[in-house]
């Protein structure tokens, strides 16, 4: 038997055609067993940010049982040197490599104990204690990410190579900030221990109704299906955690869909039913980085996808609100003069009436503008209708009650270049109620 060293000298990734790497070696059945108890060279048994070493390698085992036909059983409390030969698996932090010295760049280190045939016997992890490591998700930062640099490893395990063909995978030699196994990894190990890998997580059927102009409190936690399981190659390394929503309008009318979180980047995208044609996406257009879209739409159901504008697997609770008024008071209506009175509008998280007046813009005599006239703070939160979007200024009116309708109306935001201090806009559309 050999004894072979795989260094995992993690750093970047990038996108190109599926071209996974093989060791050449595997096991005779599609599991293994760890033994483990991880304390790193400080004594410690929890990184910096209070998760135990434990859980996050039980954490990068789970990322391979989920997404592919192999298993990767756990057995902590049983501490194991890796630098040992005993059939056994082993994980632990060391100050040297088995007795040498660690590369320079060298993060951890896989070693295999095979057969000539091939057969793995024996695999061992061996972490470099020397540096800060702590347990993150997202982009890198000055510490070592200890989670995703053991899926790599564990990809070693496994009987995966280093690919730095281009196509996005955990197994480049240089880590960066996917964290979970991508599609040419789960392609690889099925290569090796055939079968399918399992279907997409159940989260990923769950579509939940989401009632109009009620807020939903969600959140995005270990579980929920993440992007890279819908369908598009676009997403195939989005980590991103996404809940699935549908709701359901009984008359034509513009629908205003907010979402807004402290603890992560909302990102919003509205679909038919299916989810086969997008119809509206944001990412910054609400308050600070909340999403806010707008869309008229046909009676019928529909579907939101609340995700997060970032590529990795962000967690964190959010607020979810579908906004049309279809029956209740307009919080707006157009005056005998054309003025336009606002009995409530929210800027900013609080709430004001304004008036606007009517405009005649000798640069375009045949557009209707309005000018800001009047604004104070005031109005009933509870009066839906008229939504300023802070990201381009524009105003939503679902609806505007005007010539004896009520009517569906965006106003854009309008840089009059003769009067540059006042606030102007312009009708973009206009739909009638049915």
């Amino acid at each position: 038997m050999n004894r072979l060293g795989l260094a995992a000298l993690l750093l970047g990734y990038a996108v190109a055609t599926p071209a996974y790497q093989l060791s050449g070696e595997y096991w005779l059945r599609p599991e293994t067993t760890f033994r483990f108890d991880l304390v790193d060279l400080a004594g410690r048994r929890q990184a910096p940010s209070g998760i135990s070493w434990n859980a996050g390698f039980f954490e990068a085992m789970r990322r391979w049982n989920e997404a592919t036909v192999f298993t990767f059983h756990g057995r902590d409390g049983e501490p194991h040197d890796p630098c040992r030969n005993d059939g056994r698996n082993g994980v632990g932090f060391r100050a040297d490599d088995c007795g040498f010295a660690f590369g320079r760049t060298t993060l951890a280190i896989t070693y295999s104990q095979f057969a000539w045939s091939g057969t793995l016997l024996e695999t061992d992890i061996v972490f470099n204690g020397n540096l800060d490591w702590d347990i993150y998700s997202g982009p890198l930062r000055r510490e070592e990410e200890f989670v995703r640099v053991a899926t790599h490893e564990l990809g070693h395990a496994l009987g995966l190579g280093h690919e730095d063909g281009g196509v996005p995978t955990i197994m480049t030699s240089l880590v960066g900030d996917l964290e979970f196994p991508q599609k040419d990894d789960i392609a690889a190990v099925s290569a090796i221990y055939g079968g399918s890998p399992p279907p997409p997580p159940a989260a990923c059927e769950d579509m939940a109704e989401i009632p109009l102009n009620r807020v939903v409190e969600g959140r995005f936690e270990a579980g929920d299906c993440q992007r890279r399981f819908l369908p598009g190659p676009t997403f195939d390394s989005d980590d991103s955690y996404l809940d699935l929503y549908r709701f359901r309008l009984p008359m034509a009318a513009l629908v205003v869909v907010e979402m807004a979180s402290e603890s992560i980047d909302p990102y919003l995208e509205l679909y038919d039913l299916n989810g086969e044609t997008l119809l509206a996406w944001d990412d910054d257009s609400g308050r600070d980085r909340n999403a806010l879209l707008y869309a008229y739409l046909q009676p019928g159901s529909y579907r939101l996808v609340a995700n997060t504008a970032m590529m990795y697997s962000a967690t964190g609770a959010y607020r979810l609100q579908v906004v049309v008024n279809l029956d209740g008071p307009a919080a707006a209506e157009l005056l005998d003069d054309w003025r336009l009175q606002i009995h409530t509008v929210a800027v900013n998280g609080a709430f004001f009436t304004a008036v606007l007046s009517p405009y005649a813009n000798p640069l375009d005599p045949d557009g209707l503008y309005w000018r800001l006239a009047e604004i104070a703070p005031g109005g009933d939160p509870a009066l839906r209708g008229v939504t300023f979007v802070p990201g381009s200024k524009m105003l939503l009116f679902n609806p505007v009650t005007a010539l004896g309708r009520r009517y569906d109306a965006v106003l854009q935001r309008y840089a009059n270049p003769l009067e540059p201090e006042g606030w102007f806009w312009k009708l973009e559309s206009a739909w009638p109620r049915p």
